[in-house]
């Protein structure tokens, strides 16, 4: 979410108040609450989605690498993990796998 924007979209409403932004105003501050919900949602739908592509198969566990980053997890190995274990990258991607 980019904050400088989310804080100039909140000056505007303050503008828009005539008083200013009073936190006591109820309605303010549920225009604020859907705001910042409405930005979350956006950020949601726009989520780029990337899969676990299988790229090594060993005795200790299978590697699978992110198809936006690079990103390099061991899955079956001694920690138990499996592949749905890991729905999300770090990089903010939500994965699909080859399996």
């Amino acid at each position: 979410m980019d904050l400088t924007k989310l804080a100039g979209q909140l000056i505007e409403i303050e503008a828009q108040l005539d008083g200013g932004f009073d936190k006591s105003d109820s309605d303010a501050l549920l225009l604020a609450a859907d705001i910042l919900s409405n930005k979350a949602l956006e950020q949601e739908r726009t989520r780029m989605k990337g899969r676990w592509m299988k790229v090594t198969e060993t005795e200790f566990g299978n590697g699978y690498q992110c198809s936006e980053c690079g990103r390099f997890i061991l899955t079956d190995s001694i920690d138990g993990k499996k592949l749905k274990d890991f729905p999300y990258c770090h990089c903010g991607a939500e994965m699909e796998s080859e399996e």
